[in-house]
């Protein structure tokens, strides 16, 4: 693997099904399971078919419904910032009052 990302046993009961020039375990898998692991990274441009491998792997292994988009965020994250902003500004005039240190305190010789 390119990004350094490597396995380096396969679990117990476990066999090597493949591997690359780079990469000494690219696939493992446990057939009598039906328990099987491959190491590769579907999201790049030069994976054949990538997007869609992580498109079935969440419809059918996840469950996924696939009926969100990173666009639908941006109203909920606006939400959210307006939310603590909000509140920040609920608390700010509570900086401008001062505490009342006992005399003595190293508190109090700040002030």
């Amino acid at each position: 693997m390119s990004h350094g990302d490597h396995v380096a046993r396969v679990p117990a009961e476990f066999e090597v099904l493949g591997e690359t020039d780079d990469c000494d375990i690219a696939a493992m898998g446990n057939p009598e399971q039906g328990v099987y692991g491959l190491q590769f990274h579907p999201e790049v441009l030069h994976t054949p078919g990538g997007t869609e491998i992580l498109g079935n792997f969440l419809r059918n292994a996840c469950d996924c419904s696939m009926d969100w988009h990173p666009s639908d965020r941006v109203d909920r994250v606006v939400a959210d910032i307006a939310a603590e902003a909000a509140g920040m500004a609920s608390r700010r005039h509570w900086k401008s009052i001062k505490p009342r240190w006992p005399q003595g305190s190293m508190a109090s010789r700040r002030n």
